[in-house]
């Protein structure tokens, strides 16, 4: 079945389905606009907007500190199945320290410019979060796959050939 164009209710012109439509999972939305005229309206919506209305808390510092915090919150929930209260417990059993190195997290977020938070290491296969590392720490750990004789073969590899 071949599907008649849409007409636009900005511009009165015809638009195929394939221009005026997108989907959300399984489900399909249609536009009223064509394109050129879907971005004009939003145009027109954003000038009559104040800065007030339109985007003032997206620059404050507050609304940033509170995405973020929202955005940990979430992810160690999702990831993890922790709340920011374990989080907190084990940062503080840990003295804000790495539980392999014992040095504080150096490495810096390329976005936001901000030190970033201890990694939480935790067993892949069980769920179980073991400790916080840092960044260098934790990609280390990763790299050599968890594994015991990886990580001794490394030593072995350094105290011959790096400590001389």
């Amino acid at each position: 079945m071949i599907k008649s164009p849409i007409v636009c209710e900005g511009c009165q012109a015809s638009v195929p389905h394939g221009e005026r439509g997108y989907v959300v999972g399984k489900r399909k939305y249609y536009m009223k606009f064509c394109p050129s005229c879907a971005k004009e309206k939003w145009l027109e919506w954003k000038r009559g907007k104040s800065k007030e209305q339109y985007g003032r808390y997206k620059t404050s510092e507050e609304w940033i500190d509170q995405r973020r915090k929202g955005l940990k919150k979430n992810s160690l929930k999702r990831k993890f199945d922790i709340d920011e209260g374990t989080y907190q417990r084990l940062f503080t059993e840990q003295n804000g320290l790495c539980a392999c190195c014992g040095n504080p997290e150096t490495m810096v977020n390329g976005r936001s410019g901000l030190v970033k938070s201890l990694a939480v290491d935790h067993n892949h296969e069980t769920g179980e979060v073991r400790a916080l590392l840092c960044t260098a720490c934790n990609v280390a750990y990763g790299l050599l796959e968890e594994s015991p004789e990886r990580i001794k073969m490394l030593l072995l590899y350094a105290e011959e050939n790096l400590c001389q």
